[in-house]
C-alpha cells in the first residue's frame, strides 16, 4: 500500500504543486484523472509521470483511477485505487 496525496496546491511554492508518481516506484501505471464534470484532464501509462494541474484546472474535487504494479523481487503486485484528489489553489 501507498499513499498518496489527496490534495494539490499548485501555487509555485514548491510544497504540493504536483503529484509526482515515479517516487512510488511503480513497474506498470495506468492512471486517469477527471474533473467533477467526468471529462478525463489527465491520462498516463508512464510509471515516472507527473501530473501538476494546469491553469485552466479549477479549484475543486477530482477523481483518480490508478492501475499499478509493483515488482518486489520475485513476486509483484497488481492494484486498482479509486480515490479524489482536492485542488485548491
Amino acid at each position: 500500500n501507498f499513499a498518496m496525496p489527496n490534495i494539490v496546491t499548485p501555487n509555485n511554492d514548491n510544497i504540493n504543486d504536483e503529484i509526482d508518481f515515479g517516487k512510488y516506484q511503480f513497474s506498470e501505471l495506468q492512471i486517469e484523472i477527471y474533473n467533477r464534470w467526468g471529462i478525463k484532464i489527465f491520462e498516463s501509462t508512464n510509471p515516472t509521470s507527473v501530473w501538476k494541474p494546469s491553469i485552466t484546472d479549477y479549484d475543486g474535487t477530482y477523481f483518480a483511477n490508478l492501475q499499478y504494479k509493483i515488482n518486489c523481487g520475485n513476486s509483484s503486485q497488481t492494484k486498482t485505487v479509486n480515490t479524489f484528489i482536492t485542488l485548491v489553489r
